[in-house]
Protein backbone atom coordinates (compact mmCIF):
# COMPACT_ATOMS: atom_id res chain seq x y z
CA UNK A 1 0.00 0.00 0.00
CA UNK A 2 2.97 1.97 0.38
CA UNK A 3 3.83 2.16 -3.07
CA UNK A 4 0.07 3.01 -4.22
CA UNK A 5 -0.15 5.95 -1.62
CA UNK A 6 3.04 6.96 -3.35
CA UNK A 7 2.56 6.54 -6.66
CA UNK A 8 -1.25 8.91 -5.91
CA UNK A 9 0.20 11.58 -4.19
CA UNK A 10 3.34 11.81 -6.86
CA UNK A 11 0.35 11.92 -10.08
CA UNK A 12 -1.23 14.23 -8.17
CA UNK A 13 1.11 16.32 -7.83
CA UNK A 14 2.10 16.47 -11.25
CA UNK A 15 -1.39 17.32 -12.07
CA UNK A 16 -1.83 20.04 -10.25
CA UNK A 17 1.94 21.64 -11.12
CA UNK A 18 -0.22 21.46 -14.49
CA UNK A 19 -3.02 22.83 -13.09
CA UNK A 20 -0.71 25.77 -11.10
CA UNK A 21 1.29 26.32 -13.91
CA UNK A 22 4.39 25.36 -12.11
CA UNK A 23 7.23 23.30 -12.97
CA UNK A 24 6.33 19.24 -11.29
CA UNK A 25 8.65 18.63 -8.62
CA UNK A 26 11.99 16.65 -9.71
CA UNK A 27 10.24 13.48 -6.73
CA UNK A 28 7.08 13.21 -8.91
CA UNK A 29 8.82 13.18 -12.28
CA UNK A 30 10.92 10.42 -10.93
CA UNK A 31 8.97 8.54 -9.92
CA UNK A 32 6.02 8.26 -12.50
CA UNK A 33 9.46 8.05 -14.80
CA UNK A 34 10.34 4.74 -12.73
CA UNK A 35 6.80 2.99 -12.70
CA UNK A 36 6.97 3.86 -16.56
CA UNK A 37 9.90 1.67 -17.40
CA UNK A 38 8.68 -0.89 -15.14
CA UNK A 39 5.46 -0.48 -17.26
CA UNK A 40 7.29 -0.54 -20.59
CA UNK A 41 9.45 -3.25 -19.71
CA UNK A 42 6.37 -5.49 -19.00
CA UNK A 43 4.91 -5.27 -22.78
CA UNK A 44 5.99 -6.73 -26.00
CA UNK A 45 5.19 -5.85 -29.65
CA UNK A 46 2.43 -8.85 -30.88
CA UNK A 47 2.33 -10.00 -34.36
CA UNK A 48 -0.98 -7.88 -34.76
CA UNK A 49 1.29 -4.51 -34.20
CA UNK A 50 -0.25 -3.94 -31.02
CA UNK A 51 1.75 -3.66 -27.46
CA UNK A 52 0.79 -6.29 -25.20
CA UNK A 53 1.30 -7.12 -21.64
CA UNK A 54 3.49 -10.27 -21.01
CA UNK A 55 2.43 -13.08 -19.22
CA UNK A 56 5.61 -12.22 -16.25
CA UNK A 57 3.42 -8.88 -16.55
CA UNK A 58 0.40 -10.30 -14.39
CA UNK A 59 1.66 -9.71 -11.04
CA UNK A 60 0.62 -7.31 -8.07
CA UNK A 61 2.44 -4.13 -9.84
CA UNK A 62 0.28 -4.26 -13.04
CA UNK A 63 -2.50 -2.19 -11.97
CA UNK A 64 0.19 0.85 -10.69
CA UNK A 65 2.22 0.22 -14.45
CA UNK A 66 -1.54 0.93 -15.48
CA UNK A 67 -2.02 4.10 -13.39
CA UNK A 68 0.95 5.13 -14.99
CA UNK A 69 0.31 4.75 -18.44
CA UNK A 70 -2.25 6.17 -17.98
CA UNK A 71 -1.24 9.43 -16.00
CA UNK A 72 1.61 9.64 -18.77
CA UNK A 73 -1.30 9.56 -21.38
CA UNK A 74 -3.07 12.50 -19.48
CA UNK A 75 -0.33 14.48 -18.93
CA UNK A 76 0.96 14.53 -22.41
CA UNK A 77 -2.80 14.93 -24.27
CA UNK A 78 -3.77 18.47 -25.12
CA UNK A 79 -7.06 18.25 -23.29
CA UNK A 80 -4.97 18.69 -20.05
CA UNK A 81 -5.32 22.07 -20.02
CA UNK A 82 -9.20 21.37 -19.32
CA UNK A 83 -7.77 20.10 -16.07
CA UNK A 84 -9.23 21.32 -12.73
CA UNK A 85 -9.21 21.51 -9.16
CA UNK A 86 -12.83 20.77 -7.29
CA UNK A 87 -13.93 24.48 -5.78
CA UNK A 88 -14.69 22.72 -2.70
CA UNK A 89 -11.72 23.15 -1.25
CA UNK A 90 -12.51 22.08 2.46
CA UNK A 91 -13.66 18.76 1.93
CA UNK A 92 -12.96 17.57 -1.62
CA UNK A 93 -9.36 17.03 -3.10
CA UNK A 94 -10.46 15.84 -6.58
CA UNK A 95 -8.96 17.05 -10.04
CA UNK A 96 -11.29 17.00 -12.83
CA UNK A 97 -11.21 17.34 -16.50
CA UNK A 98 -13.65 20.22 -17.53
CA UNK A 99 -15.29 19.38 -20.71
CA UNK A 100 -18.57 21.72 -20.38
CA UNK A 101 -19.40 23.77 -23.52
CA UNK A 102 -18.18 27.56 -21.56
CA UNK A 103 -14.70 25.98 -19.34
CA UNK A 104 -16.57 26.87 -16.41
CA UNK A 105 -17.55 24.31 -14.61
CA UNK A 106 -16.09 24.43 -10.84
CA UNK A 107 -17.60 21.24 -9.18
CA UNK A 108 -16.28 17.86 -9.36
CA UNK A 109 -19.75 16.98 -9.46
CA UNK A 110 -23.03 18.90 -8.99
CA UNK A 111 -24.28 16.08 -6.81
CA UNK A 112 -22.21 16.01 -4.52
CA UNK A 113 -19.57 19.20 -3.79
CA UNK A 114 -22.05 21.66 -5.59
CA UNK A 115 -24.41 21.49 -3.92
CA UNK A 116 -22.95 21.46 -0.65
CA UNK A 117 -21.22 24.23 -1.23
CA UNK A 118 -24.68 25.74 -2.16
CA UNK A 119 -25.99 25.08 0.96
CA UNK A 120 -23.59 26.51 2.74
CA UNK A 121 -23.90 29.44 1.13
CA UNK A 122 -27.58 29.57 1.22
CA UNK A 123 -27.84 28.85 4.82
CA UNK A 124 -25.43 31.91 5.71
CA UNK A 125 -27.71 34.00 3.91
CA UNK A 126 -30.62 33.14 5.70
CA UNK A 127 -28.71 33.46 9.24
Amino acid sequence: MRKVRTLRHHVDALLTSRIDGVPPPADAVQCLDQWLHRAWASRSLGRDGQMHWRDDANNAWLPLKRIALDALDLISDPSVSQLRRCANTRSCGWLFLDTSKNQRRRWCAMETCGTAVKMKRYRRSQA
